[in-house]
């Protein structure tokens, strides 16, 4: 299937032209790579193999081990849904992402029916994230704490976050995204 592409920006963000009337495109990247096996049709034919994970790596990575069996065999072994392989960052300026809990504060109308659990800080069948602070309750409402793990680019993170040291003396931003990922076809199909 072919990758989509979408309009490159400047640092500025207005469009970057290739030439008159047309402007500058750039592969979508790693997410849009779902987009393109829905959009070309991939999905039925994955299913029809009977595959069941999908070893997925960016191109750029010319040092990358190719259906790394290790890291196939660990997300087996753990039955993951998806796995992303990571290596230690070398330095600050390492120029691979980075991989970060964003924190989101969630403010729920107590009931009744919720109550009793919310004011435990448990899960709420439906929610996408689990709060992974303990609720605190009002009259009416409770607040919840919930962490999302994400991969940022290093253009995302200030420079001196980048810099900054764990209790440990290692980066706190430790992890580079190498663009190696397992993905079970269940978490797609």
């Amino acid at each position: 299937f072919s990758q989509g592409h979408m309009p490159v920006l400047s640092l500025k963000g207005k469009y970057l032209m290739a030439g008159r009337g047309s402007l500058h495109m750039f592969p979508d990247g790693s997410g849009g790579m779902f987009d393109g096996i829905r959009a070309e049709g991939v999905l039925p034919d994955i299913k029809c193999r009977g595959l069941r994970h999908l070893f997925v790596m960016n191109s750029d990575n010319l040092l990358a081990k190719v259906a790394d069996p290790t890291f196939i065999g660990f997300a087996r072994m753990v039955d993951a849904e998806s796995a992303v392989k990571l290596a230690p960052r070398a330095s600050p300026e390492d120029p691979c992402g980075v991989f970060a809990n964003i924190r989101k504060t969630v403010k729920r109308r107590v009931t009744a029916t919720t109550a009793p659990h919310a004011k435990h800080g448990a899960h709420h069948p439906g929610s996408p994230t689990v709060p992974t602070h303990p609720a605190k309750a009002d009259a009416t409402h409770i607040v919840t704490y919930e962490h999302r793990a994400t991969c940022l680019e290093v253009r995302e993170v200030p420079s001196e976050a980048l810099a900054r040291k764990d209790q440990y003396g290692g980066l706190r931003f430790g992890s580079s995204n190498i663009g190696q990922y397992i993905i079970h076809t269940d978490f797609i199909l």
